[in-house]
């Protein structure tokens, strides 16, 4: 699983990293201001004290209206933002009643990232069913299982590869034997640290590789991430596969792809025979 952490994304820190400094702003405004008053009380002359409490009540005046300023950016600001700037890509979340065979994949982890839980046997789902989380992963759980309401994942791209962007390299939704390392990627905002983020990979009814991790701070609310499986060759069996993304137990986005062919099987090197051993002897009579 790998995560980068993209501010241009990541709105929500822009809103609050401005409503911190206009806040800071105004109440430097306020202090200056009565300072200003204070210190006008030493001056002799009556014009030069007025002026002085004059400015000073300004400033005390400007910092109050930052102050408040900042408070209605901190509650409008980022509703406002998103009434002109959509949130790029914008992932689709429909729901589907019916659990398909058409579903999406999920993130893969990098090396400076706690390694994601695998599973070492598929677990079988029985039947067609409502999307949800296996017991045997949920017992995993150590994050908070409810995210934040607006998190959003784009929709899922498959390939085999991602360049150092993490833009994934020539997508596709089918895949012909021997399949080898499988990405998925997406984009994601408004995540929250702290929150258990969980990807399935099913084959057709049969959950063949899972990872289940709490969301790091150092990922950030916004930016992009992939999942990968690179599993033995031969475990990429022909049929459909379908990945699902949940954080906490809400599916955020899934998506499918299908594998084409028979996977390669191992080979046996030959034994060559080998040329028995003969022992002789020579007897010699005793006189």
């Amino acid at each position: 699983m790998l995560f980068e952490n993209l501010p241009p994304l990541d709105i929500k820190s822009f809103i609050n990293t401005a409503v911190i400094l206009i806040s800071l702003a105004g109440f430097l405004a306020i202090w200056r201001g009565a300072q200003g008053i204070r210190a006008s009380y030493s001056i002799t002359y009556i014009r030069v004290r007025r002026a002085r409490v004059a400015a000073g009540w300004r400033l005390i005046l400007l910092g109050i209206i930052m102050v408040f300023a900042g408070f209605f950016i901190k509650i409008y600001g980022e509703p406002v933002i998103y009434n002109y700037v959509p949130v790029t890509p914008t992932p689709t979340l429909t729901p589907t009643e019916t659990p398909m065979p058409s579903l999406t994949s999920i993130p893969s982890s990098p090396e400076d990232i706690p390694a994601a839980l695998t599973t070492e046997e598929p677990i079988s789902v029985e039947g067609t069913q409502t999307p949800h989380i296996p017991i045997a992963v949920e017992v995993l759980f150590e994050g908070q299982v409810t995210p934040p309401a607006d998190a959003v994942f784009s929709p899922l791209t498959f390939s085999h590869g991602v360049d150092a962007d993490y833009i994934p390299e020539d997508p596709a939704t089918e895949f012909d034997n021997p399949v080898g390392h499988l990405y998925a990627s997406f984009s994601y905002d408004k995540m929250a640290a702290g929150v258990q983020w969980t990807a399935l990979w099913y084959r057709e009814n049969e959950l063949v590789y899972f990872e289940t991790m709490v969301w790091e701070q150092e990922w950030g609310t916004g930016g992009y991430g992939f999942t990968d499986w690179n599993p033995d060759p031969g475990e990429w069996l022909s049929g459909n596969y379908y990945v699902e993304v949940y954080a906490g137990h809400e599916l955020k986005v899934e998506g499918t792809f299908t594998v084409y062919g028979t996977p390669p099987t191992a080979t046996l090197a030959p034994i060559q025979p080998t040329t028995p051993i003969i022992a002789t002897f020579t007897i010699t009579p005793t006189p």
